[in-house]
């Protein structure tokens, strides 16, 4: 019996329904990511494995061997059932086949990643007023409540406008969209931007400016030549709190920044790797206190 054609499109549907679900629930995308796998495979569509797939393959593996040398390979299987997420790879990869879903993903990833880029906006203006009404000095306010939009966690919520952002800027400068779609894709891609400068993430926003700088570099070269102007512009028009956070780097207040806590964790990751240079500690084991100081 020849599968009915609509499952194809359903499966694309699906697929990408999981894929943006993600941005608001893990629950509803892991559900979504169920149901597309079922009518993946009853759609008749063939699997498609990304050219990663090896890789990306021999990393669970190695992650599995890790976790059996590990000394409590109990402790570590909520990393195994957290494997199941890379199914995604293979359900979008596979049902998500031409250059219209593909542009339908893009652009509802853009809408759904600039919603929670305006409730982050939102919470930002919200702890500013709370500060002013408190009389606190904001940076120190905020950095142990930053924003964190519809995630738990401002580092989640950063990395998500992270990735939100360099996607947006590559679907500008190499998609080949109508002009409508284009300012669309450049107010988001504002939106979302103002939403990761104000995270205070440092890691988050050198890594944007990294890898913005290699897109441009892709696009013209001659553009990267814009990127200074663009820095200093954000250092100096932006808010003090915003210039502390950037001085810290350098700079770091003992009592407010992480920067001896990133060394320190630096440091003893090193000696753990020295200590067991092909398996590792195993998942879950750094966080013990017996396997952290050990180090």
């Amino acid at each position: 019996m020849v599968p009915p054609p609509f499952l194809k499109r359903l499966s694309a549907w699906l697929a990408i329904a999981a894929a943006v679900s993600i941005l608001v629930s893990i629950a509803i995308s892991q559900i979504l990511l169920a149901v597309a796998v079922a009518v993946l495979l009853l759609s008749g569509l063939p699997l498609r494995w990304p050219r990663i797939a090896i890789p990306l393959g021999l990393f669970l593996l190695w992650t599995l061997l890790s976790l059996a040398f590990s000394p409590d390979p109990a402790g570590g299987l909520t990393q195994v059932r957290k494997m199941v997420v890379f199914i995604t790879l293979l359900t979008v990869f596979s049902a998500v086949r031409s250059i219209r879903d593909v542009g339908v993903l893009t652009i509802a990833w853009a809408g759904v990643g600039t919603y929670t880029a305006v409730v982050g906006l939102s919470q930002f203006a919200h702890k500013w007023m709370q500060a002013r009404a408190l009389h606190r000095d904001f940076y120190y306010f905020y950095l142990d409540q930053r924003i964190t939009g519809l995630t738990d966690h401002w580092m989640t919520f950063s990395g998500q406008q992270l990735y939100l952002l360099l996607m947006l800027l590559a679907f500008l400068l190499f998609a080949p969209a109508t002009k409508r779609r284009a300012w669309a894709a450049a107010v988001c891609a504002v939106v979302i931007c103002t939403a990761l400068y104000l995270s205070y993430a440092r890691m988050a926003m050198i890594a944007a400016a990294v890898c913005g700088i290699y897109l441009l570099w892709r696009w013209r070269r001659w553009a990267v030549a814009a990127v200074p102007l663009l820095l200093i512009a954000a250092y100096f028009l932006g808010p003090p709190s915003f210039r502390e956070r950037v001085n810290s780097i350098r700079h770091p207040d003992p009592k407010a920044d992480s920067n001896d806590f990133r060394v320190i964790v630096w440091r003893t990751g090193w000696e753990m790797i020295k200590a067991h240079p092909l398996f590792g500690v195993g998942p879950e084991q750094i966080a013990r206190k017996e396997v952290f100081f050990a180090y």
